[in-house]
């Protein structure tokens, strides 16, 4: 009898909406957790760009599953994205520690900066879609526009958008379900 491979069904994250679709969790064939020496298909991808406070031993690969329960940041002593990317510094230490040790980083142009509201950081959903552009939470234009450059308009976005040319995160509040809007490019 041939052994079925197991049906994994994908951790979810506090603060990071759907991080296989943003490109920090891929799919592999399955292999073996560095951390939990389980046989998994989910993969944390920038494992290279965690911050260690003091361990030696380095992961080789981490599971999506020891990300979101916190056994990597715990075996060895890891921090997925560093605090001080947080828009706001007087967060609940649950917060400052669910941030750190459980939730997948993204990729970003500049130094990277994650958005709060509602005393609690948002939760991260990428890079907005063609069809996001298009039909956009109106909110969240009129506050991304008063801090964009100069001349920028909601409209030459949409007319122009490619998703990552440049990319327009969306981050949502927890709470109220606020959205808002942040422009990331290579450009200055």
């Amino acid at each position: 009898m041939t052994k079925r491979p197991s049906i994994q069904v994908a951790p979810t994250f506090t603060y990071h909406f759907n991080p296989i679709r943003t490109g920090i969790i891929s799919t592999y064939p399955e292999a073996i957790c560095s951390s939990c020496n389980e046989t998994r298909t989910l993969f944390y991808d920038f494992y290279d760009a965690v911050y260690s406070k003091q361990s030696t031993e380095r992961p080789t690969s981490i599971c999506a599953w020891c990300v979101a329960d916190g056994s990597a940041a715990k075996k060895y002593s890891l921090r997925f994205i560093s605090a001080d990317c947080l828009s706001s510094k007087r967060l609940p230490a649950s917060v400052l520690e669910e941030f750190e040790c459980r939730t997948p980083t993204y990729l970003s142009c500049h130094s990277m900066r994650w958005l709060c509201h509602c005393n609690d950081a948002c939760v991260f959903h990428g890079d907005l879609s063609k069809e996001e552009v298009a039909n956009p939470n109106w909110e969240a234009v009129a506050d991304f526009l008063s801090e964009a450059p100069a001349g920028m308009t909601w409209e030459k976005i949409a007319e122009y958008y490619v998703p990552s040319d440049p990319s327009i995160f969306k981050f949502a509040c927890r709470h109220c379900n606020a959205v808002f809007y942040q422009l990331d490019t290579y450009r200055d």
